[in-house]
C-alpha cells in the first residue's frame, strides 16, 4: 500500500515544485521591472530597456497611486532621453495626476516643457512656480525658473537674477547659478560688469573642473575687449 501512495507523494511534490517556481517567477519578474524602470540611463538602448520594463510594471496593476507615479514619472524621463518629448511629458502629466504634492515630477515636466519651441517656456515656468510652492526650499526650482526667464518669448532679466539670487540664498556652493547670473549681468541693461565678473570668478572657485564657467568667463571679457576697441576709433 505505501508502494502505491509513493508515486502519488512524488508526482504532489512535483507539482508544489513547480507551482512553487512559477511564482517566485511571477513575483521576481515585477521587482527586476521596477529596478531596470528606476535605473539610470547611460545610452539609448538603456533607456528602452528602462521604457519597456516600465510599461511591463505599469500594465501589471501591480502598483497603485505614488508607486504607480514612480514608474509613469520614469517613463516619462527616459522618453525624454529618447527626445520623445510629448510622451515624456505626457507621462509625467500622468505621474502629475497620481501623485499631485511631488514638486520633482513638476519640476521635471517644467524642464521637458522648456526644450519645446514657442510657449514651452511659458508653460515651464508654470511648473517651476507650483514645485517652488511645494517646496520652496530646493535651489533648483529657482535655477531651473531662472533659466527659463532668460530665454524668449518670457525674457525678464529681473526676475531671472532674483531667482539666481535665491538659488544661491539656498544654496551658496551652487557654481552653475553664479555663473547664471553673472552672464544674465551682462546681458541686462544696463550691464554690470563688475558683479558679472565677481559671480564668474566666484562660479570657477565653486567647481574648477566645468570648462563652462571658464568658457562663459573669457567669452565675455573678449565681447568687453572688441567693444573698448571700437569704442577707441
Amino acid at each position: 500500500m505505501i508502494t502505491n501512495i509513493l508515486p502519488r507523494v512524488a508526482g504532489l511534490a512535483v507539482c508544489v515544485a513547480a507551482m512553487s517556481a512559477t511564482s517566485i517567477t511571477a513575483v521576481a519578474q515585477p521587482v527586476r521591472d521596477w529596478n531596470e524602470c528606476t535605473a539610470n540611463s547611460d545610452s539609448v538602448a538603456a533607456a528602452d530597456l528602462s521604457i519597456a520594463a516600465c510599461t511591463r510594471a505599469i500594465q501589471s496593476r501591480r502598483y497603485k497611486t505614488s508607486d504607480l507615479a514612480v514608474l509613469f514619472a520614469n517613463r516619462g524621463l527616459q522618453r525624454s532621453y529618447r527626445e520623445d518629448l510629448a510622451g515624456g511629458i505626457e507621462d509625467l502629466t500622468k505621474a502629475i495626476e497620481l501623485d499631485p504634492l511631488d514638486a520633482t515630477y513638476l519640476d521635471n515636466r517644467g524642464r521637458l516643457y522648456r526644450r519645446l519651441p514657442q510657449l514651452g517656456h511659458v508653460r515651464a515656468i508654470s511648473d517651476f512656480t507650483q514645485a517652488i510652492a511645494l517646496n520652496p526650499q530646493e535651489a533648483r526650482y529657482y535655477y531651473h525658473r531662472a533659466d527659463s526667464y532668460t530665454s524668449e518669448p518670457v525674457s525678464d532679466f529681473v526676475k531671472a537674477i532674483a531667482d539666481y539670487t535665491q538659488a544661491i540664498t539656498l544654496d551658496p556652493n551652487f557654481a552653475a547659478a553664479f555663473r547664471q547670473r553673472g552672464s544674465v549681468y551682462m546681458l541686462s541693461t544696463p550691464r554690470d560688469f563688475a558683479r558679472a565678473m565677481s559671480d564668474l570668478n566666484r562660479a570657477i572657485e565653486l567647481d574648477p573642473q566645468d570648462a563652462q564657467n571658464f568658457v562663459m568667463r573669457a567669452g565675455w571679457r573678449l565681447i568687453l575687449i572688441a567693444r573698448s576697441r571700437t569704442s577707441r576709433r
